[in-house]
């Protein structure tokens, strides 16, 4: 029940962050950075998918967030680069989450 609940959520949030990027000055990269997990979340409250796909998802937003991270000069909320970062850690704690989510019964 958790795991449903938690994938219902994610998948309403990750949906809502795609629709906020249209405005974005790049918004096809982030559109598509968003979707991403949306649909991996919406498909998880259907589907039983492999425990690697989210492991994957994790380690690759991860890594993501690490190279955004070396060029962000300024953490500050009026960088557009440093709030792109933390929106990808974000992604990648959610599918780290998930995993939790995924060994505890449904």
């Amino acid at each position: 029940m958790k795991k449903r609940f938690y994938s219902a959520l994610m998948a309403l949030i990750f949906a809502v962050f795609a629709i906020v990027q249209l405005n974005d000055p790049d918004p096809i990269i982030w559109v598509f950075a968003y979707s991403l997990p949306g649909i991996f979340f919406s498909l998880s409250l259907f589907l039983r998918l492999p425990k690697y796909i989210p492991v994957i998802g994790g380690v690759a937003f991860a890594c993501l967030f690490v190279g955004l991270s070396f060029n962000v000069g300024n953490w500050s909320i009026e960088n557009e680069l440093a709030r792109e970062a933390g929106g990808i850690l974000m992604t990648a704690g959610a599918f780290f989450i998930y995993n939790i989510f995924a060994d505890c019964a449904q």
